[in-house]
Formats: structure tokens, sequence, C-alpha cells
């Protein structure tokens, strides 16, 4: 064997090895085609699209629609054979009629996918237009309601989501000062409630306009005969501090609070306005209940490296509710000597 025929057969077991790494989806993908009509315009609910590929015998599983063409993108299924449990689609033609809602407005590449796997083995070479009408989910945290119900006072969260649009409108009854914009086609926003309130959104585009409302009633419980006992009647912190000290210091401490009634249920709030710079504490404000014969903690965090001078310091927490010894205060004292 001379040297040339060395060279050749080293060029064989090369073209060979780059032959054997092809991936199966690469080679798949170049032997499929889509051909998708032209069109001028975008296709809109009631009007249909012929999908075709060749060769026309080679069995398809998904059919979709994908807006970048990734494999992470998010695809609309428009035939699953997988999913319907009909035979592996090989007539080498589908007719999909495009729905209300189903496809959110946009430009989407039409994509195929092999039996046994999700994975794209080819898609359209052009994008097709599609307009839709305007879909919308609007509700809370706890999903999609029609109304909540809240103390006066209290504050909620809405969440929405629309599709097929850029916008949508905000506005309530009675009106809220917060809720009365132009805002993002998705988000969240927590307003707070005072009177009951229905809070509108609406969204619209070129083909029509979808509105929802939720209302936030407000209710005031019954004033109740129980009391709120205190296991003390204060927190206090005693500090002795060099003049040079620095670092910051946090120090805690709780009291238990309960229910004096065997029958009846609490209902109250933390109050926690003008809460000073060396209270480290964050309070949930939100109406919390206590059962009957029920206790709860409530702790205090102290950081005396914000006060400068010695001194005492006094701050009262403070519980209010449908309690008969409501407004409850507990001092919060911090007494420091340099």
């Amino acid at each position: 064997m001379n040297k040339y025929s060395i060279k050749i057969v080293s060029l064989f077991f090369v073209l060979s090895l780059v032959l054997i790494a092809i991936p199966a989806s690469a080679a798949n993908e170049s032997s499929l085609k889509i051909r998708i009509p032209k069109k001028t315009g975008a296709y809109m609910p009631g009007d249909s699209i012929n999908i075709s590929w060749s060769p026309s015998s080679k069995p398809i599983q998904n059919i979709v629609l994908l807006s970048t063409g990734k494999e992470d993108d998010e695809k609309y299924v428009l035939k699953s054979d997988k999913v319907n449990g009909d035979p592996i689609n090989t007539s080498g033609k589908f007719n999909y009629t495009f729905e209300n809602h189903f496809i959110p407005s946009g430009s989407y590449y039409v994509g195929l996918s092999l039996p046994g796997t999700d994975a794209i083995a080819a898609r359209s070479s052009k994008k097709i237009k599609v307009e839709n009408r305007p879909s919308l989910f609007f509700g809370t945290q706890d999903g999609e309601v029609n109304s909540v119900a809240v103390s006066p006072g209290d504050s909620v969260t809405l969440e929405w989501r629309a599709e097929s649009v850029k916008k949508c409108k905000a506005s309530s009854f009675p009106a809220n000062s917060k809720w009365k914009k132009t805002l993002a086609a998705s988000g969240t926003k927590t307003l707070r409630v005072l009177v009951p309130t229905t809070f509108y959104l609406s969204c619209k585009n070129n083909l029509g306009e979808i509105t929802a409302g939720l209302e936030v009633n407000t209710h005031t419980p019954e004033r109740s005969t129980a009391r709120i006992v205190p296991s003390t009647t204060f927190i206090g912190y005693n500090f002795s501090l060099g003049t040079t000290q620095q670092q910051a210091l946090s120090y805690s401490d709780s009291i238990s609070i309960f229910n004096s009634s065997a029958i009846q249920q609490i209902y109250y709030r933390i109050v926690t306005e003008d809460k000073p710079d060396w209270i480290n504490t964050g309070y949930n404000t939100s109406q919390l209940v206590l059962p009957p014969n029920g206790t709860a903690s409530i702790g205090a965090s102290v950081d005396p490296s914000r006060i400068s001078r010695s001194g005492t310091y006094v701050w009262n927490l403070k519980l209010d509710g449908n309690f008969s010894n409501s407004p409850l205060s507990i001092p919060i004292t911090m007494t420091i000597t340099r």
C-alpha cells in the first residue's frame, strides 16, 4: 500500500465519522419539506390553511405552530395523532380551521414532528400571520374568580393576563384612583379597598373586545364580647453600649395573646403606623383570626445601634378588631445606656 492509498483510506474513515455524527433529527429535517400556501394578510377565526409535506408517505405525529422555530418555543398543536389516538398521519396533507382565542395574534412557523418524539423535525421556510380575538384571565392570587371578600382597609392583589392585545384599560365602580389607567397586557397590582368595589378590565383589538369584572366585597365582623389577653403587658429591652460601638445588633422577644372566649372567634389586625427604624420586625397587617380559646405569638425585634443617644424609647404595637377590649396597645420599650 503506497502513501496515496493510505491518504484515501484515511479520508474515507474521516467521512464515515462525519456521517455517523449527524443527528437523526437533522437527517430527518433535511428530507422532510413543508409547503404552505401564499396568503395576503392574516389568518382569522374561521379561515382554513392547507398544510402539506413531502415525502407524503412519511408518518407525522404533531403539526404545530411556533413563533421562533426554536425547540424550546411554546408550541400550539394543530393536530396530534398521539393525543387523539388516530392512526399516524401518512396522507401528506392536513387542513386546519382557525378557532377563536386558541392561537394568540402573531407570526408563526409551521412545524412537524415525527413519531416517538415531540422534537421538531422540520419547519416552514416562511411564517404565517394569525390575528385572533382577545382572551383574558382576570382574578387574584387564588385564581380566576368573580368576587372576593376582605375587611375594610385590607388589600387585594389583582392579576391579569391578556393575549392578542398589547394593552388593556382599567376602570372601577366606585372609582379607585389606583385603577383607572392603561395597563400592560399582563401584570399584578395590589390595591387597598375601603368600600365594596367592582374592578373592570377591558382589552380590545381589531377583531373584538373582552371585558371582565371582579367584585371585592368588604365586611366588618360583628362585635364580640371576647377579649384578647396578652401574656405580658409589654416587651422590654435594656442595653449598655460603648460610645464607639458601630456594628448592627438585633435582639428578639415575643409574647402570646389569648382569646378568652370558648365559643366566639376574634378577628384582629396588627396596626404598624409610625413604626420607628429601631423596630426590625415586619408584620402581617391583613385581617387575622384567633379561634375560641386560641393563642397566637407576636414578636418584636429591635436594633439599638440605630439609636445614637442614651434614653428610653417606646413604640406601641396596636391590635384592632372586633374584640371587646379593642384597640389593645402593647408597648415595646428599649433603654440604652452609653
